[in-house]
């Protein structure tokens, strides 16, 4: 497990991504993927690295979390490669991608308030459902990370809620949510 979780005043929105990955006979199956700009690996899940049919090597690789906790769910490493949910390109390369058991909780970890999409709709999102929980299969750590990023990235912010972040997957919506700022008083015309 690589996220942490904290009860604050703000929900801090992690930024996911639908992509597109190449299964064992060259078919696009789509994924679900937090990018982490904090993990040293990239991690796929067990039950996904199967659903593609994806080549499991094993592998005496050791994994540690938060407070230098070892991950005991190793199943071994592989690789793949995906393109952006909504377009044919560019196309990436994750080598040594580890398998586990599982990565993280569900994501966001409760449906985000309206007030956020309706800031965002005008985006090509690179996660449409990014502000509704669902599972991840893969985490893109620091590894791939900086090959997602644009050469001059374009970053919307916005007072009280999180940013969006242009990306080669499409936008990401990532940062603190003040969760006082989603109220109805607020008008989202005011926010630059």
């Amino acid at each position: 497990k690589f996220s942490g979780a904290a009860r604050t005043e703000a929900t801090v929105i992690l930024g996911t991504a639908i992509v597109r990955v190449r299964d064992n006979v060259g078919k696009l199956q789509t994924v679900r993927v937090l990018l982490d700009s904090g993990s040293q690996i990239s991690a796929i899940t067990l039950q996904c690295a199967t659903r593609l049919g994806l080549r499991q090597i094993k592998s005496r690789i050791e994994v540690t979390g938060l407070s230098q906790q070892r991950v005991t769910k190793v199943k071994g490493v592989t690789q793949c490669q995906f393109i952006p949910l909504h377009t044919e390109g560019p196309q990436f390369c994750a080598t040594s991608v580890v398998i586990l058991t599982h990565i993280t909780m569900q994501l966001p970890g409760d449906r985000i308030p309206s007030a956020v999409r309706e800031r965002y709709h005008h985006l090509l999102l690179a996660d449409p459902e990014f502000d509704v929980p669902g599972p991840i299969d893969m985490l893109l750590g620091s590894d791939l990370y900086p090959h997602l990023l644009q050469s001059k990235a374009d970053i919307i912010h916005s007072t009280g809620l999180p940013s969006a972040m242009n990306t080669q997957l499409g936008w990401i919506v990532v940062g603190a949510l003040n969760e006082t700022s989603t109220s109805p008083m607020v008008s989202l015309s005011a926010v630059s």
